[in-house]
């Protein structure tokens, strides 16, 4: 009859398994960091500049109208 409980070997086997598994997570999540630190200064633009460049467009639009309507 086989004995209750969990054998060494049994043990050393499922905490082998835990500490792949948690390796590999750890690598996944470091590779979606640095794609993600890698892509964002081409994506987004500091707020200044997005603030200056919506204000240039503005006054282009208002000088246009202003030499439009002349």
């Amino acid at each position: 009859m086989p004995s209750p409980g969990i054998s060494f070997g049994d043990l050393m086997v499922f905490i082998a398994v835990v500490v792949i598994v948690a390796i590999f997570l750890l690598a996944v999540r470091a590779f979606i960091k640095r794609v993600e630190t890698h892509a964002e200064p081409q994506d987004r633009q500091p707020e200044q500049s997005r603030e200056a460049e919506s204000r240039a467009a503005e006054s282009r639009q208002f000088t246009s109208s202003q030499s439009a309507s002349r």
